[in-house]
């Protein structure tokens, strides 16, 4: 039987196995080849193992739905906006596979501030023309999200930590 490249030929097509369809983010088993020339395969481990574009992708969009949350039922980002940060950047260090931890554990503060230029962007009152108004608004995002983006990022930290060492 022919094996491709993530796995055995007939895994690779239909809908059980499409990993094409998802942009490559799922990884199936590896090859090893060993020393007496026999390819083997391993079977992936049971559940989703993300790459790092796809946690942070996963992350990102479980923010941007908290932040949409927050602005259909008022104002500004509030703490609708701060608890999907928190658990999107839980998810996908929970969910990615171990070499690409450190990608998810710094991409909180990128995804904080992505999110929140996108949600000021319709009502920015031309903020984004002036450099002295656009630097206070990137300070007020600063200073009042550090609490979000470090609690986010510690987490992240732990359970790679936590991850690490049990593997």
């Amino acid at each position: 039987m022919h094996r491709g490249r993530w796995g055995p030929a007939h895994l690779e097509s239909g809908a059980a196995g499409n990993n094409t369809a998802l942009g490559g983010i799922y990884r199936r088993g590896t090859h090893r080849r060993r020393t007496d020339g026999v390819t083997t395969y391993t079977a992936p481990r049971r559940g989703v193992s993300l790459t790092g574009m796809g946690g942070v992708a996963l992350a990102f969009i479980v923010t941007l739905a908290g932040g949409a949350f927050d602005l259909l039922t008022g104002t500004g980002l509030r703490r609708g906006f701060a608890i999907a940060l928190v658990i999107g950047a839980v998810l996908a260090a929970l969910l990615v596979r171990l070499s690409d931890l450190f990608t998810v554990v710094v991409s909180p503060p990128v995804i904080y501030m992505l999110v929140s230029v996108l949600a000021t962007i319709p009502n920015s009152n031309g903020a984004f023309h002036s450099k002295a108004r656009l630097s206070a608004l990137l300070a007020n995002w600063l200073v009042y999200g550090f609490p979000e983006m470090a609690t986010a990022t510690g987490l992240a930290i732990v359970i790679a930590i936590v991850r690490r060492m049990r593997s």
